[in-house]
């Protein structure tokens, strides 16, 4: 279907609705291991959101970018994506994204060889998160901190994250990440 609304809407000059067309099939392309296809098509809709000066849609592409780019292992160009993806959400005042690509940031500081801002960042996403009310984000984030802490060799303080993400796991009735964090617990 995307690929039908893409060819219909392709021959016309770029506006909003083909752009987020052109977003949907990247990320589609992306699930499919498209990289480079969906890459250009990213590049294209974040050039029309720039120029159109849609802060909005041009946050979500960058997220997208930068996930794209460090599930490609290209770090330092996923680096630079959510910077600027952090950035515009902050100016937007959308808490929620700031989280997730401060998240996002922990990961890619982590992979970048940078574990004290990487914590960072997961301090901050955690932060805002709990604010939010994001008790799953806030797993999600603590799970990440552990990975880094054990990377690190900070055996005693992923213990402590991993105690404290069982408790919030229990309170979320999430058998699955029970499971996962006891099995991690009893590895350490």
């Amino acid at each position: 279907y995307l690929l039908d609304a893409w060819e219909w809407q392709r021959h016309s000059p770029l506006d909003t609705s083909s752009a987020t067309t052109l977003v949907n099939l990247a990320s589609v392309l992306q699930m499919s291991q498209q990289l480079e296809t969906a890459a250009s098509y990213y590049q294209q809709a974040l050039d029309f959101f720039e120029k159109q000066g849609d802060k909005n849609h041009l946050a979500q592409v960058l997220g997208n970018l930068g996930t794209l780019h460090l599930e490609n292992g290209q770090v330092e160009l996923a680096q630079q994506y959510f910077l600027h993806d952090l950035e515009i959400n902050q100016q937007l005042g959308d808490i929620a994204s700031q989280a997730q690509t401060l998240n996002n940031l922990g990961i890619t500081y982590r992979r970048l060889g940078l574990p004290g801002q990487a914590l960072d960042f997961y301090e901050q996403c955690v932060q805002l998160r709990q604010e939010l009310g994001d008790e799953r984000g806030v797993l999600v984030t603590l799970l990440n901190k552990v990975i880094l802490l054990q990377e690190v060799g900070q055996k005693h303080q992923a213990l402590e994250t991993l105690s404290e993400s069982l408790s919030l796991a229990k309170s979320l009735d999430d058998q699955a990440r029970i499971s996962q964090i006891e099995s991690w617990m009893s590895d350490i």
